[in-house]
């Protein structure tokens, strides 16, 4: 699939009404940017987005809690990217087949993220983005009082752009709790050789 075919089928799925996707977007950054208990971390306000976008339970941000500072403050993997990755991850849960069918598209379009990520802004890690270590408490303090924490806010923003035509689903299921239970491709069902009687 060359990458224009890829635009058109985004854009045959139908992307999410822009005016819908801006007020996601302002409300997960307000959310970021909140300095009291309502404040969500970079990962979290990607995940915010996406479920916004596409009308899902909000309460879902939880899962992206431990993502935020490069993945519990260790400067690891920008958490907009990780929120990225998520995002589309919860998207593929409410999809018929668990979004089976968009696996290896949706990889490619993370794939060029990063690259074009760390193209744009030097680095995917969150480290060498905020030039802090957040993992101290000096650290942490020294990033929040600093013009790096407004840096990061653009790059939320700009995954927040970057995944929304990619939220689009084209038959959204009835139900918007995730599935009680669900299987890993190849699961058998029943006792294996090998389990405990």
């Amino acid at each position: 699939m060359t990458a224009s075919d890829s635009e058109r089928e985004k854009l045959e799925q139908g992307q999410p009404e822009q005016e819908g996707v801006q007020r996601a977007k302002a409300d997960a950054l307000a959310r970021f940017n909140d300095q009291g208990p309502a404040h969500i971390n970079c990962a979290q306000t990607v995940v915010a987005f996406a479920l916004q976008v596409m009308e899902r339970d909000p309460d879902l941000v939880v899962d992206a809690r431990y993502f935020g500072g490069g993945i519990t403050g260790m400067g690891e993997a920008c958490g907009a990217v990780t929120g990225a990755a998520l995002a589309l991850g919860l998207r593929d849960l409410y999809l018929p087949g668990q979004g089976a069918d968009r696996r290896d598209s949706t990889t490619d379009a993370l794939k060029a993220l990063q690259r074009d990520f760390a193209g744009g802004f030097g680095a995917c890690r969150c480290r060498d983005l905020t030039g802090h270590d957040l993992s101290t408490p000096e650290g942490f303090k020294a990033f929040h009082d600093s013009e790096a924490r407004g840096r990061c806010q653009d790059y939320v923003a700009w995954v927040c752009d970057r995944i929304a035509p990619l939220l689009a689903a084209t038959e959204p299921p009835a139900a918007t709790e995730p599935p009680a239970e669900t299987k890993a491709p190849g699961t058998v069902e029943g006792p294996q050789p090998g389990d405990a009687v």
